[in-house]
């Protein structure tokens, strides 16, 4: 899922919550975040590749300039096999 947004006046900073659970390994299965500056072009991976068996609720951080326009993708890539489904939680995706 991908939003784009422009950052408010006055914000540095986006922060989200993540909680994954991945029983099968990152080469197949993952959830990733990335950040897209659409003023610069330039994009930064908040959550590089990650599968883990259960993560619990995991807070991140990327910098964000006020103003500028930004695309927040959030991933969960499974590969459909049966035995090890893998899903993401997002949550509290805020600037401040």
């Amino acid at each position: 899922a991908a939003q784009t947004f422009t950052a408010p006046t006055g914000s540095t900073k986006l922060s989200f919550y993540y909680n994954v659970t991945c029983p099968d390994t990152v080469t197949y299965d993952w959830a990733t975040a990335t950040l897209k500056n659409n003023t610069t072009g330039t994009t930064t991976t908040v959550l590089a590749k990650t599968c883990v068996s259960s993560s619990g609720w995991v807070l991140k951080t990327a910098n964000i300039i006020a103003g500028d326009s930004y695309t927040l993708t959030l991933t969960n890539k499974d590969d459909n096999y049966p035995g090890d489904p893998t899903y993401t939680y997002y949550d509290d995706i805020t600037t401040s």
